[in-house]
């Protein structure tokens, strides 16, 4: 789909998102894709899981990055 876009839009923001509770080892795997090259961000959704505080979500995803 990246190559379709930027064959359309040379100068669109690709936006590698929807990913949520992912491991490191899935996150790796996305970082060395072929589409990584295309991509200006990676969305991540650091929802809370079983935690009812914000905050640990986000260690969790500051720990994943």
């Amino acid at each position: 789909m990246a190559t379709l876009i930027r064959r359309r839009l040379p100068d669109a923001t690709i936006m590698f998102a929807g990913m949520a509770h992912v491991s490191p080892k899935y996150l790796e795997q996305v970082r060395t894709a072929r589409i990584a090259p295309e991509t200006a961000y990676i969305g991540l959704h650091p929802y809370t899981g079983e935690a009812p505080a914000w905050d640990l979500s986000h260690g969790q995803l500051q720990g994943l990055l």
